[in-house]
């Protein structure tokens, strides 16, 4: 099945970050629903308190805890400031970056590549 996808580009701390999010449907909402309750749970905070903090209704905070909707990608964002977590961890994307290459010879950017494929072995290992 086709999923349609949202590209999103944040500069944080002068790098550029691209994330590719799939529109949620189904088990992935849920996974988000019960990422949004833990962390608030976990901070000690409201549905109500989340709600003032975004600027939003209690209830549409109990409608992405309840799995009913999903907060849209404005409040993805600001959910992750507010629970001090990534984007990619409340909607549980695989962490990716986006390095610049500009000014490297083939051979250069070759020899990149081989540092993070060993790099990636060397984590596998432990």
């Amino acid at each position: 099945m086709f999923l349609p996808t949202i590209n999103i580009i944040m500069i944080m701390k002068h790098h550029f970050v691209n994330y590719k999010i799939n529109l949620l449907r189904g088990k992935e909402k849920l996974m988000v629903a019960e990422k949004i309750k833990e962390l608030r749970i976990s901070q000690k905070l409201t549905q109500s308190d989340v709600a003032k903090k975004l600027g939003i209704t209690r209830a549409s905070v109990n409608a992405w805890e309840m799995g009913i909707s999903i907060p849209s990608t404005q409040y993805i964002v600001e959910l992750a400031l507010l629970f001090k977590v990534s984007s990619d961890y409340l909607l549980n994307i695989p962490r990716t970056s986006t390095v610049s290459v500009d000014g490297l010879s083939e051979k250069e950017v070759s020899a990149v590549k081989n540092v993070i494929e060993c790099l990636k072995e060397r984590n596998k290992q432990k």
